[in-house]
């Protein structure tokens, strides 16, 4: 019918543009701007160049495994700190906490 076909025709253009815009602010502005700030100290950077995106992504990447880590080693000691809080002992060996 016509009314389904208008419909589709503008869901898909709906959902186009906001996978344009997904696609422009995560490429555009996350990967290639982290990636030409890093850059720019140097001389004759390319903003639209490949290297930039490369290293917005392993920057990326690097930021990611760093904010792991992180957590898990605050994580631990959280928990290392409420357990000596609560008058308990830390085993560190199989990470529990005992209490007499």
């Amino acid at each position: 019918m016509l009314i389904d076909e208008i419909g589709i025709g503008i869901f898909g253009a709906i959902f186009r543009f906001l996978g344009w815009i997904l696609f422009e602010v995560i490429i555009e502005v996350l990967i290639k701007g982290l990636g030409y700030l890093i850059c720019r100290p140097f001389k004759k950077v390319d903003i639209d160049g490949t290297f930039c995106i490369v290293l917005g992504l392993i920057a990326w990447v690097i930021i990611l495994i760093s904010v792991i880590l992180v957590t898990d080693w605050a994580s631990k000691n959280i928990d290392i700190d409420s357990c000596l809080d609560d008058g308990g002992l830390f085993n560190y060996q199989s990470s529990i906490c005992e209490y007499e």
